[in-house]
């Protein structure tokens, strides 16, 4: 026992003066946070989880998946990538608020990760330290910086994908003129670089695409061209697809990848009996008729208008044109036309649409 005592008492100094240097460390760590905030900043953290996906299904053919969401979630598919995985990002660092620009903040960023994952396993595949890339091109950087840190994903019309995060001038900076740029990865050649394109030209880039810009105009059949706006989608309506007035409740556009088309609709609005959607996704007849879940099916491979709205309606239902008529400001001629048959609409669309 005495023994014992005694190695306590030689190694009781060395406790002290581990807890004497613990107590300093989280003073100054105190201390910075103090200075800090009286100087504006203040603590940023963000990251996306898998949380919200509730179902996701592979196509059984390949050429394709769906996920089913709360509806109220504001979970994006633009992070998806073909065919099976998604970009979930984590961010953490500072922000201050620039007096004379209320709207704009400073970043000081310590981490920023793009993390890929297997959406169907759950498995993390990679992560991608977007700091280190930053790095590499911070010979163009002057005068900008990283905002949110948040990575979505796009294609080129020559069918390259990217991960994109978006730039912005910093409003102190004498250096460059207040314009949008983009950090831009490419996942083919994992070439990082500075692209002067803001977000919503990428976007638009991939419609000088000859099958990209048929297949947006494919697409045209589904919102709102009918001279009935009264009954709402009028074309929709008469074969069995009921939409409010609020689009949201259901959409089908194009997507920033080539050739992809995403169906939105509610759970409650799936077909009781589609041979065709339920052989694609055989568990997707679980949610039939369910209230407060968002479905999104994300079809690759060009689909026409007959083919996407073959996967929504009820078997035994023919595509009907009954009574719909289209607006003079969408004809190609500028006067109302009744429409018949898919040639009829395609063929008086004004082409600006």
């Amino acid at each position: 026992m005495e023994h014992i005592q005694k190695m306590l008492k030689k190694k009781k100094p060395w406790f002290i003066i581990g807890a004497v240097v613990l107590i300093v460390f989280i003073a100054t760590v105190g201390i910075i946070r103090l200075v800090e905030n009286r100087q504006g900043w203040e603590q940023v953290e963000r990251v996306n989880t898998l949380e919200d996906i509730i179902h996701v299904e592979v196509s059984s053919t390949g050429d394709g998946i769906v996920m089913i969401v709360p509806a109220e979630s504001r979970f994006s598919t633009l992070r998806y990538l073909p065919l099976d995985k998604m970009i979930l990002s984590e961010v953490k660092g500072q922000r201050r608020r620039l007096g004379s620009f209320p709207s704009r903040y400073l970043h000081r960023w310590n981490r920023v990760d793009a993390h890929i994952y297997n959406l169907v396993t759950g498995e993390r595949l990679e992560t991608i330290d977007v700091l280190q890339g930053l790095k590499l091109v911070r010979q163009d950087m002057g005068g900008y910086q990283l905002t949110s840190g948040m990575a979505w994903v796009n294609e080129t019309r020559e069918g390259e994908l990217y991960l994109i995060w978006t730039l912005e001038n910093i409003p102190t900076s004498p250096y460059t003129p207040e314009e949008e740029k983009s950090l831009v990865l490419n996942l083919q050649t994992r070439e990082w670089s500075i692209d002067h394109r803001a977000w919503r030209e990428f976007q638009e880039s991939i419609s000088e695409n000859e099958r990209q810009r048929e297949l947006e105009r494919q697409l045209t059949i589904f919102k709102s061209w009918d001279v009935r706006p009264e009954e709402g989608h009028w074309f929709l309506s008469i074969n069995g697809i009921e939409v409010a007035r609020n689009i949201s409740e259901f959409s089908v556009r194009s997507r920033i990848i080539l050739g992809q088309v995403e169906i939105r609709m509610e759970a409650f609005q799936l077909p009781q009996e589609n041979e065709n959607l339920y052989r694609h996704f055989p568990r997707l007849r679980d949610f039939i008729g369910r209230e407060h879940l968002e479905v999104r099916i994300i079809l690759n491979d060009f689909p026409t208008a007959q083919e996407v709205l073959a996967l929504i309606l009820e078997d035994g239902h023919e595509i009907s044109f009954e009574g719909s008529v289209l607006r003079g400001n969408w004809s190609i001629d500028g006067t109302e036309h009744e429409i018949n048959s898919f040639d009829d609409f395609f063929e008086l669309l004004s082409p600006e649409r």
